[in-house]
């Protein structure tokens, strides 16, 4: 569930996409230089907005280009706290993420392989031991819960449970991160109907309308309503967004993100579309 957040370059300057490649590249090194070089494969478009938002004021943002080949000292520089601390957050989602699969496919050998060979090659992600209580309790709520309201507020307490605890950010800035979290949730969903009706996986889209045989059909008689919930989430994360004050730099990439790229995604998703992978700059 991870790559629904990303810049739509066509609306950016060369100057200011840069500024989101700061931060993805921040992301980056600091998986290296607190987890190994291998863990910059695991960076996230998504967890690099989570950064961009909740980046302190007095940290400077350094100019990454190149593998941040200009950066003095760059172990010292990315093993800061609050580097350590994005690092640390992305690797709990991952470990997170690799849990829920392990319950979303019945156990099967190759999800347990998978998860243990990740604590294997990051064995230093056992810190995050302390924030896998958060997945535990949800998914007892989640497969439990009435009706998609209540599983929707399971979702934002297992959010922002790790959020605060490691962070300890503002309330506005975790509340505008849940938002575009249940965004991605949602959307998310849909995008893998398919995938999760086969292999009888759980989909939150699937538990809120009928079931249908295929994501092509549930596009054509549930459109509105998908339309509206999504909007909805939208209209959310904008509400969100106005209630902070962000740089003028931070400012540029999130009105980027709400205005411009979620709403396309949005789109695509709906129309059957699948997100092109494409280069960061």
């Amino acid at each position: 569930m991870f790559g629904y957040l990303r810049i739509q370059k066509s609306s950016l300057s060369l100057q200011q996409r840069k500024i989101y490649r700061d931060y993805y590249c921040s992301l980056c090194l600091a998986l290296t230089y607190n987890y190994g070089r291998h863990a910059k494969l695991l960076t996230s478009y998504d967890v690099a907005y989570f950064m961009l938002i909740l980046f302190p004021n007095n940290l400077k943002l350094e100019p990454c280009g190149r593998c941040g080949r200009s950066i003095q000292n760059r172990r010292c520089c990315f093993s800061q706290d609050f580097f350590h601390k994005a690092a640390m957050y992305q690797m709990t989602l991952i470990r997170m993420k690799l849990i829920d699969n392990i319950v979303d496919q019945h156990a099967t050998i190759r999800s347990k392989l998978i998860y243990k060979l990740f604590l294997l090659i990051y064995p230093k992600c056992r810190e995050t031991d302390r924030y896998m209580h958060y997945m535990n309790e949800y998914i007892d709520l989640e497969r439990n819960a009435a009706d998609i309201h209540e599983r929707m507020r399971s979702y934002e307490s297992f959010i922002a449970g790790p959020l605060y605890e490691i962070f300890h950010a503002s309330r506005e800035k975790i509340d505008l991160i849940v938002s575009l979290c249940k965004w991605i949730y949602y959307i998310d969903a849909i995008d893998d109907y398919d995938r999760d009706l086969m292999g009888e996986r759980f989909n939150l889209v699937i538990t809120d309308f009928k079931r249908y045989n295929s994501k092509k059909e549930l596009l054509i008689y549930e459109m509105d309503n998908l339309e509206h919930r999504l909007n909805d989430l939208i209209l959310d994360i904008q509400a969100k967004y106005r209630k902070e004050l962000f740089n003028r730099q931070q400012r540029i990439i999130l009105e980027n993100l709400i205005w411009v790229s979620i709403p396309k995604v949005t789109v695509m998703i709906l129309n059957g579309e699948k997100i092109p992978h494409e280069k960061l700059l």
